[in-house]
């Protein structure tokens, strides 16, 4: 009987000894897939956390995508807050008869435009530039502001005749010659003023307000606030790059473009 005890007793404990084995190899996956769940939930806090900083930056920080392309006064442009003066019947102090003093006035807007780079920049640009006729290690470029300004400058004389009367060419019987180079100079500086417009597409609005003189009517405010960039950072990179005259001169010995090989150029 005590034997028949035994072998109940020995065969009772071999035949637990896999489940043993089995709850063991239960708790060392149970162990690892509980690892493996800490981790991954760490990781999807982590990225969840990484998504919500860049979504907060994307929402709150203010880009400037016209800025993709390479420029190197890129890292003048600034921004500011700024109300426009209100002009109509009275006239801004760039606007009038006053030729000396407005021609004065004027050039110091965009005089001082045409900048010198390096040739290290000049390869960073989508179009290269040429070098001074002079110094094959200073590159020109003119900022896109500076042309406009220029091109505004010339409408602005073309509606005072009387004060630039250089600004038209007239046929003998006194009407005006559209196809002179003039005409054609203005009319590419209004294109262009045309296209820049358009390209920056300034969404400020406009609003509307009663005028004391016509009570029956609602006109267009000329004045707005509106975000800028800083004119006069560009202004100072543009002095502190600005490129010697003498450095544009072509030599005596320069072999010069003839003018019909200019058509791909200017169209």
């Amino acid at each position: 009987m005590a034997k028949n005890y035994s072998d109940v007793l020995f065969n009772s404990s071999e035949d637990e000894k896999p489940l043993l084995e089995e709850e063991q190899v239960i708790k060392r996956y149970t162990s690892r897939a509980t690892s493996w769940n800490c981790l991954l939930a760490a990781a999807c806090g982590y990225m969840l956390g990484v998504g919500s900083s860049l979504l907060f930056k994307e929402r709150f920080i203010c880009t400037d995508p016209s800025l993709a392309l390479w420029s190197p006064a890129n890292g003048a442009v600034k921004w500011k807050t700024v109300t426009s003066d209100r002009y109509f019947f009275t006239r801004s102090p760039y606007m009038g008869t006053d030729i000396e003093r407005l021609d004065a006035m004027w050039a110091d807007l965009y005089d001082y435009g045409t900048s010198a780079i390096s040739p290290a920049e000049n390869s960073k640009l989508l179009n290269s530039t040429l070098p001074s006729p002079k110094d094959n290690n200073t590159y020109v470029v003119e900022l896109q502001v500076f042309h406009d300004l220029h091109c505004l400058n010339m409408i602005r004389k073309t509606a005072y005749p009387d004060q630039y009367p250089e600004m038209w060419e007239y046929y003998e019987n006194g009407t005006v010659n559209h196809n002179s180079l003039p005409s054609f100079h203005l009319d590419h500086c209004i294109d262009s003023l045309r296209q820049g417009l358009m390209c920056t597409a300034d969404v400020t609005p406009v609003v509307f307000h009663h005028n004391a003189d016509d009570p029956y009517h609602i006109f267009p405010q000329i004045w707005s606030t509106r975000t800028c960039r800083d004119f006069d950072r560009i202004k100072e990179w543009a002095i502190d790059r600005q490129i010697e005259r003498w450095k544009l001169d072509l030599d005596v010995n320069t072999k010069i473009v003839p003018a019909e090989d200019l058509s791909e150029t200017f169209g």
